[in-house]
């Protein structure tokens, strides 16, 4: 189970988000059953973007609603666990190669569909299609010059946004580090190790290395001053962080650790965009996804470690 695993039995959910017109809403109803949902949109020639993902959890695909929430851009999802599979195995006549898990972005303008996966792929799409996830704030003197500017900016926001979901594949990895088709409770004692060295080693080292770049670029992490899909990311890893290792985070809090990346997390959630997401109740809570909490994971050392009772729970 080296991918997310598709929710059985769940019932079929097709939503758009943000729930602009009730027209658009009506559209997407009529065509929740449908191979490909759509909705209504006043300009008909943006791009349409559908996200299709697993229900229920935030998972890798919550890093994309994020992109779409704090710029105010539409997205239809669909959860519909009958219709992803078939996704997943579809091969487009144009020879591209299918996919090997979600999330899924399908883009749709006019007659043209596109399919992309991969969380970082999908992004740097988007950052380089949405305005508000990248303004230059470059001046050049020529239209070379400034492409070139425009070019090293993205991979460097991309750079960084590739370092964030390292540090999500890390901490996913200490409830499974030895495989992701075992149960929890099939490899504690290796969990157990591993969530020792993300606590002593792995978070000290990532946060340092944001702690720093927030200092630098005036409390973002890739463009100052300038929120983009690499602080979007950062700031769910830090949601999560809390949700997993909350002691951790807190003993961390309270010794004065780290204290800009806090800072960090704290003003992007006070972004109008994001904290009307997290108010209207859309954003999925943390369960047995990405960021799961064990207690005897998260205890400072020699406390607990290997103990306490949980239920059997897969890897997502």
């Amino acid at each position: 189970m080296a991918r997310d695993t598709p929710w059985r039995g769940a019932s079929h959910h097709l939503r758009l988000w943000p729930p602009h017109t009730s027209d658009a809403y009506e559209e997407a109803r009529r065509e929740r059953n449908h191979f490909r949902p759509s909705y209504h949109q006043q300009d008909e020639m943006a791009p349409k973007y559908t996200l299709h993902y697993w229900p229920q959890i935030p998972g890798r695909g919550e890093y994309i609603r994020l992109a779409f929430e704090y710029s105010d851009v539409p997205y239809a999802e669909n959860n519909d666990v009958t219709k992803l599979q078939a996704l997943l195995d579809e091969s487009a006549p144009t020879g591209s190669p299918h996919h090997f898990a979600l999330p899924l972005l399908e883009i749709t303008e006019g007659s043209q569909r596109q399919l992309i996966s991969q969380t970082p792929a999908i992004l740097l799409y988007l950052s380089q299609q949405i305005p508000r996830l990248y303004n230059s704030q470059t001046e050049a003197k020529s239209a070379t010059a400034t492409a070139t500017a425009t070019a090293t900016t993205h991979i460097h926001t991309h750079q960084v946004l590739l370092t964030v979901l390292d540090l999500s594949n890390e901490v996913h990895d200490t409830h499974h580090p030895i495989g992701a088709g075992l149960y929890y409770e099939d490899q504690k004692p290796e969990a157990a190790r591993r969530a020792r060295d993300l606590r002593e080693e792995r978070l000290p080292k990532f946060l340092t290395y944001f702690d720093q770049l927030l200092t630098n670029l005036e409390g973002r992490v890739a463009i100052k001053g300038q929120t983009t899909v690499a602080d979007l990311a950062l700031w769910q890893v830090l949601e999560g962080l809390n949700f997993a290792f909350p002691q951790w985070c807190k003993r961390a809090r309270e010794a004065g650790q780290y204290a800009k990346v806090w800072e960090f997390q704290r003003s992007v959630g006070e972004e109008d965009r994001i904290k009307a997401y997290v108010e209207s109740g859309r954003r999925k809570p943390f369960s047995d996804g990405l960021f799961r909490h064990y207690p005897e994971l998260d205890a400072a050392e020699g406390e607990g470690e290997g103990e306490g009772e949980t239920k059997k729970r897969r890897v997502e």
